[in-house]
This record gives structure tokens, sequence and C-alpha cells, in this order.
């Protein structure tokens, strides 16, 4: 155990007491991974919570707040959870739930979150002398950054989709363009949220303790801000490039209808030629013996007329 700051990871355990801990100044942190209802209980106790107040936070129908109860500050935020591969959607949002009163943190969330867990590694390691403020600002910096990597791989996916657009338009490919833009529409909103929350954070003068503390909060706002930017950016070349490519498939329809248009002109004269000579009626040089010969010739003769002239006329 650190001499004045110590941290801790306990899954699906409800938090113990940390009078010692408190007593000496030391920052304690309980992360908890889709806690059970005993483990809520116990943090409603701990944290001078309304219970049901919790169990919202921790339900489907919750939303991005900052609020103060009874000395206790609750901090909700949405945070990018990654499916599986073979999901229609790169990623989803989950709720990241923080509890901060004196020197106690418990976050809670409905999945595991590895930066959380690799931040609570590096304090451990490192045995950071910090505020509470300091491990806080941490935690709202990490779920910032990862926003930011949400959107470099979704916006991977999108190029990665766009080469394969330009060898071949398929159905698929723009279906998959318009999940990835479904996705981007989600997280531009949701950072939106989260923005609000740190800002309202950012100007109460409870959360300030220290100029280095209250940076880690200005580089968590600056951070939202620009994966904010980065999604409105990615969601409007993902829309312009949409157009484009609904141009594109517009444009080869077209072609393939002019083309279809130009071979039915073209094969119109040989057909004609042969549907009269088809007829039983007496026609001329229909006894001759290279009369299928000569029609044929004519006919060769006027269909090359016909495709010259498109070819000038730029038709064809």
């Amino acid at each position: 155990m650190h001499s004045k700051v110590f941290y801790m990871l306990k899954l699906y355990q409800a938090p113990t007491a940390h009078a010692a801990d408190q007593a000496v100044g030391r920052v304690s942190w309980d992360h908890h991974v889709n806690p059970g209802q005993d483990v809520v209980r116990s943090l409603a106790s701990t944290f001078s919570l309304d219970i049901k107040t919790l169990q919202k936070q921790l339900s489907s129908s919750c939303r991005p707040l900052a609020m103060e109860y009874q000395g206790t500050t609750v901090i909700t935020l949405a945070a990018t959870k990654k499916n599986s591969p073979d999901a229609k959607r790169l990623f989803d949002m989950e709720y990241l739930t923080i509890l901060v009163r004196d020197q106690q943190i418990a976050t809670l969330g409905q999945d595991s979150n590895q930066s959380l867990h690799h931040l609570l590694n590096t304090f451990n390691s490192t045995g950071n002398h910090t505020s509470v403020h300091a491990v806080l600002f941490s935690i709202l910096k990490v779920c910032a950054r990862k926003f930011v990597e949400a959107l470099s791989e979704i916006n991977n996916k999108v190029e990665e989709i766009e080469n394969g657009l330009k060898t071949s338009i398929q159905n698929k490919q723009i279906f998959h363009l318009i999940e990835n833009n479904k996705n981007l529409n989600l997280l531009s909103s949701t950072l939106k949220s989260n923005l609000n929350i740190l800002k309202k954070i950012q100007i109460r003068k409870k959360f300030y303790s220290d100029e280095s503390s209250h940076a880690l909060l200005t580089d968590a706002i600056i951070e939202t801000e620009q994966a904010q930017s980065m999604a409105e950016i990615h969601n409007i070349n993902l829309s312009n490039l949409m157009d484009a490519y609904s141009a594109a498939v517009e444009n080869n329809l077209s072609l393939v209808v002019q083309y279809l248009s130009v071979y039915v002109i073209v094969a119109a004269v040989p057909m004609g030629l042969a549907s009269i000579y088809g007829m039983n009626i007496p026609l001329p040089f229909q006894d001759e013996p290279y009369a299928l010969a000569t029609l044929a010739g004519i006919a060769l003769i006027i269909a090359t007329l016909l495709v010259v002239t498109l070819k000038v006329r730029r038709i064809l």
C-alpha cells in the first residue's frame, strides 16, 4: 500500500469502509462492472444516496448528468462500447456513473471498461500522490479519448468501404455506409451531451482544487470538443461520399440505358430487312443467288454508318 494514495479495483463487490484511508487523506477508488442489487444498496449507503436515484442512473433509461445529492457528486457520462466484428455498427453507447464523496470514488459501468482498468493499473504502479479531483478528471479524460479512438476507427472503416466502391458498387457497401452514418450521428449527439456535462463541472468551484488537476478537466473538455468536431466532419464527408456514389450509380444506370438504346437502334436495321424478306410476298432480288449476302452487306453498311454518326455526335 502506498504511503499517501492507494487505488482499488473491485468487480462485483460492495465497497468497504475507507475510514483509515480518509484519515490520512488517501484516495480510494472502487470500480464495479454490472453491479448487483446488494452492491447498489451498499453504494447508496456509503455515498448517502437514495437507492432509487442510484438505480435510475444504472438503468437503460439514464442520461448524462452532473448533480449534487447530500454531499455526494453524481456524474453520468456516455462512453463508447465496441461491438463484435460481425455487428452492423462498430460502436454503441454505454453509461458510466461516477460517485464522488470526500476522498472516495466509485465508478459503475454496464460493461468492463479496459481503459479504466489500465488507468487503475497505471496509478497503482506509479503511486502518484494526487487529489480526488485529479482522479475524477483523469477518468473523464479517458472517456473523452475513447471517443477520439472510436471516430478514427469508424473513419478507417469508411475509407475501406470507399476503396471497395472504387472497383464495384454493391448494395451491401451502400448499406454499410448508411450504418456508419448512423453511428457517427449517435456519437455526435452523445458527445454534445457529454460536453455540456463537462462544462457544467468546469464552472463549479467545488471541483477546483489546483492548477494541475484542473488542467486534466480542461484536457478532457478539449478532447471532447475535438471528438465532436471530428464526428461532424466525418459525418459531412460520409454524407458527401454517399451522395457522390448515389450520383455514380445513377450515372452508370443512365449509361447502361444509353448503350442499350444504341444497340437496339443498330440492331433494328438487319432485323428490319430480315422481317421484310421473311414475308410470303414477291420481293425484288428474292430469286437471286446472292440475295442473302447482298442484304447482309447492305445491313452491315447501314449499321456501320449509324455507329459512326452516333460516335461523331458523341452519343455513343
